[in-house]
């Protein structure tokens, strides 16, 4: 299995300071917080974009996303669990209410439609199920592979600014917290944007910088998934959007905005003692695939306002 850093600071001879905000140019910043890694975020004094002082070189990133990254069993603060072995059943119960909030403006049956990030390809997948025409882009090799064989899904390997992709060539275009990962948000939406066709829809979540307001240095963002670059707000999020013809259509939380249970060490053990009980776990699987399971607080999508992760729906507007 290929090891993946627990900390962007292991890998500090591959950064370079933060000179300009990535959205406005300025280079007036205010030091915010420090991570659980060490590593100082700053914000943007005039648009409220806040980032790493320091940003890895784009050569080191990919020694961040390797099978380890998608298979993380709890111990480390860099990746995510579960990935590549997601039952049918959690699958629905995990992608399932996103499915439903893009339904509402965009019935998928017929349509292209795009995810960038896709990891292991859950989401795609349950789009194909919706009946829409698929495609993934996802920077990992091990992932990629794995949606593809798990799935049977088309997937370009490569970052979404290096795909081969047609402009205006797709009705939905989705981007789960994938925006934070990246060296140029701008550059991403921008590229994300001139995908998706005139009155099409645009997804994107990413952590909830807000709570950061709230909640400060103990905030989940600042103290777990070290991968991070960038830290973004629904409120920011809308502004970037409207710079690349964005219109805001509504926007969903979720989590507390503190630890988020899927990323603590503690729950992690829990998930695998109940493993070891055979009957405990054969009556939980049975009661999830009958649909008998409601998905955990930190897994529903609200209007609140006030949660860990944002969901925002944008449609592109008309051409003029």
């Amino acid at each position: 299995m290929t090891q993946s850093p627990t900390k962007l600071s292991s890998l500090r001879e591959g950064f370079f300071n933060v000179a300009v905000c990535d959205f406005c140019g300025h280079k007036d910043f205010l030091p915010v917080a420090v991570r659980g890694d060490g590593m100082q975020v700053l914000e943007c004094l005039h648009c409220g974009l806040a980032f790493l002082a320091q940003l890895p070189k784009p050569e080191f990133l990919s020694s961040l996303y390797g099978e380890s990254y998608f298979r993380k069993d709890g111990e480390t603060n860099v990746g995510y669990q579960s990935y590549g072995w997601t039952k049918v059943s959690e699958i629905q119960l995990i992608f399932g209410p996103i499915i439903k909030i893009i339904e509402k403006h965009y019935p998928l049956r017929g349509i292209r439609f795009l995810e960038v990030g896709c990891a292991t390809g859950e989401l795609l997948f349950l789009a194909r199920e919706a009946g829409a025409s698929v495609l993934g882009v996802e920077g990992s090799e091990w992932a990629a592979q794995t949606a593809r064989r798990r799935f049977d899904l088309e997937i370009i390997n490569t970052t979404l600014e290096a795909a081969p992709l047609t402009q205006d060539s797709f009705d939905v275009t989705v981007a789960l917290e994938v925006i934070e990962h990246t060296l140029s948000p701008s550059t991403f939406m921008a590229k994300l944007a001139s995908v998706v066709r005139p009155g099409g829809l645009v997804v994107i979540s990413t952590p909830n910088y807000r709570m950061a307001k709230i909640i400060g240095n103990a905030w989940a963002g600042f103290q777990t998934s070290f991968e991070h670059l960038y830290f973004l707000s629904d409120e920011f999020l809308t502004r970037l959007g409207h710079r690349f013809g964005l219109s805001m259509v509504e926007w969903y939380t979720r989590g507390s905005g503190h630890m988020p249970t899927q990323h603590t060490t503690t729950t992690a053990k829990f998930r695998r003692a109940i493993k070891k009980i055979p009957g405990i776990q054969r009556a939980y699987d049975l009661a999830k695939d009958l649909g008998l399971v409601r998905p955990p607080a930190d897994l529903r999508w609200n209007r609140f306002g006030q949660g860990h992760t944002v969901l925002v729906v944008f449609q592109k507007n008309a051409s003029e």
